[in-house]
């Protein structure tokens, strides 16, 4: 009775081996699935990472190339400024040089008019030499008249003079304060790009300072991950080793059962 125990005992422990050994080979397979599934999220953190990198430089490559374009465009602007000064410039030397040949003209005409004047009145005078003995007295008088009238032009004419004069430093304080303005204005334009010029470098020295500690954040999680899966490892090499301490003193057991069974069937 005995012995049919015993061999009772060591068949149930077999089932019972069986059954563990397919609980631990399901729990094995479960932990692999589970790693397998952790390292397959990480190869896809670590794709999307780097997709993200990617779009960035490329967004990066587009703004420089704005950037460049829009230089190119500021410096086209200002030559075709600079051609344009150029061709006002020309304009104003044109304009003189048309006002010049007028007033040449003007003096051309006015010389050839003075010559016929005084052609006329040598003609006048030749003429009025027979008559000048009796009309000295009426031209010594209209000569007296003509000074004091001279005299009066002059002075009017000296008056239009200092008026043109004071209109002419009006308008050159005028024109000055005008270019002082529009320097002034130049400045405070180049002030401002300064600033967003500035204002953009700290943006994009505050996003890469960001991105830097995205990226120490990712890594630190990554070491943690890694930690976490070394333990889990240790954890799976200790429980491994126990269940085999476990299995080697069933079998122990059960070899003991064996042979004390035969031992007593054989009595």
């Amino acid at each position: 009775m005995s012995a049919t125990r015993c061999l009772w005992d060591a068949k149930h422990a077999n089932l019972d081996e069986e059954k563990k050994k397919k609980k631990k080979k399901k729990k094995k397979k479960k932990k692999k699935k589970k790693k397998k599934k952790k390292k397959k999220k990480k190869k896809k953190k670590k794709k999307k990472k780097k997709k993200k990198k990617k779009k960035k430089k490329k967004k990066e490559e587009e703004e420089e190339e704005e950037e460049e374009e829009e230089e190119e465009e500021e410096e086209e602007e200002e030559e075709e400024e600079e051609e344009e000064e150029e061709e006002e410039e020309e304009e104003e030397e044109e304009e003189e040089e048309e006002e010049e040949e007028e007033e040449e003209e003007e003096e051309e005409e006015e010389e050839e008019e003075e010559e016929e004047e005084e052609e006329e009145e040598e003609e006048e005078e030749e003429e009025e030499e027979e008559e000048e003995e009796e009309e000295e007295e009426e031209e010594e008088e209209e000569e007296e008249e003509e000074e004091e009238k001279g005299k009066e032009e002059d002075g009017e004419g000296e008056r239009e003079r200092e008026r043109e004069r004071e209109e002419e430093e009006e308008e050159e304080e005028e024109e000055e304060e005008e270019e002082e303005e529009e320097e002034e204005e130049e400045e405070e334009e180049e002030e401002e790009e300064e600033e967003e010029e500035e204002e953009e470098e700290e943006e994009a020295e505050a996003e890469a300072e960001e991105e830097e500690e995205e990226e120490e954040e990712e890594e630190e999680e990554e070491e943690e991950e890694e930690e976490e899966e070394e333990e889990e490892e240790e954890e799976e090499e200790e429980e491994e080793e126990e269940e085999e301490e476990e299995e080697e003193e069933k079998r122990r057991r059960r070899d003991v059962a064996t042979v004390h069974a035969k031992k007593i069937n054989l009595l």
